[in-house]
């Protein structure tokens, strides 16, 4: 049943026979007690794995700090998690933060994503090369969420290029997917910066933007956070900016 769902849906042929191998080998879905009802990716510190469990729900969290057995990068830590989605009961919510360092604004004079290329970018940079590797593996975890009837969400910065990614792309003209804009200021964060959700639920992204889809400018300008870069002029006089050594880095959950 399941494949044919997935081949109804023209799911990447690579997806259906996963699915058949770990349906059918001798070490099959691993089972889960009790059953999964949320599954937080790209965690980091879990806290909305928190404040699932908070309110009694029971599931799990993955990220490459947790374990190295978490990374999607690798076969044992894509298994994991297609192991718990296949786990979860229809209805659970799947939450997924995608690390974004080469599909934002910033780093387009690096990544080089841009139309010419599909938006694949420069593979020679291994951080371009791991970002089209873990795009194209949560369009497959995504597509195993639709036929397990999961309610997913996928958080980026609202400058990323994750949605022209091919792979992305090709899962959007098949499944109906919706997206809504907030500012992370409105839950506290610490600069105002926007984010994006796309999500198979409607009703699920109303909830999370509503009443954080606009700031006062004079709120956002008041949160301003730790400066990440030093300006300076050039030999020719313009403007220039640089990384502060260190400090970005650990921004990450900023942009």
């Amino acid at each position: 049943m399941v494949v044919l769902d997935l081949a109804r849906w023209k799911s990447p042929a690579a997806l259906q026979l996963l699915v058949v191998m770990m349906l059918h080998m001798d070490c099959k879905v691993l089972p889960r007690e009790p059953p999964v009802q949320f599954i937080e990716l790209f965690a980091g510190k879990g806290e909305v794995s928190q404040a699932f469990r908070e309110q009694g729900w029971t599931g799990s969290s993955h990220d490459i700090n947790t374990s190295p057995y978490m990374d999607l990068c690798t076969a044992v830590g894509f298994l994991m998690a297609a192991n718990e989605i296949l786990n979860a009961q229809p209805g659970s919510t799947v939450v997924i933060a995608l690390c974004c360092n080469s599909y934002t604004a910033m780093s387009k004079g690096t990544s080089d994503r841009n139309i010419l290329n599909l938006f694949l970018g420069n593979s020679g940079y291994t951080y371009v090369a791991i970002g089209n590797l873990l795009a194209s593996r949560v369009v497959l975890i995504l597509w195993l969420c639709c036929w397990k009837k999961l309610k997913w969400v996928l958080e980026r910065p609202a400058n990323s290029c994750l949605q022209h990614h091919p792979r992305f792309q090709e899962f959007l003209h098949t499944c109906r997917v919706f997206s809504g804009i907030f500012y992370m200021g409105c839950f506290d964060g610490p600069t105002s910066k926007r984010h994006k959700l796309w999500s198979n639920c409607q009703g699920l992204i109303h909830s999370i933007i509503k009443g954080a889809t606009y700031m006062p400018r004079a709120l956002r300008l008041s949160l301003k956070g730790s400066p990440l870069v030093r300006k300076y002029i050039d030999k020719k006089g313009r403007a220039r900016y640089a990384g502060i050594p260190g400090v970005l880095k650990q921004s990450q959950s900023l942009l």
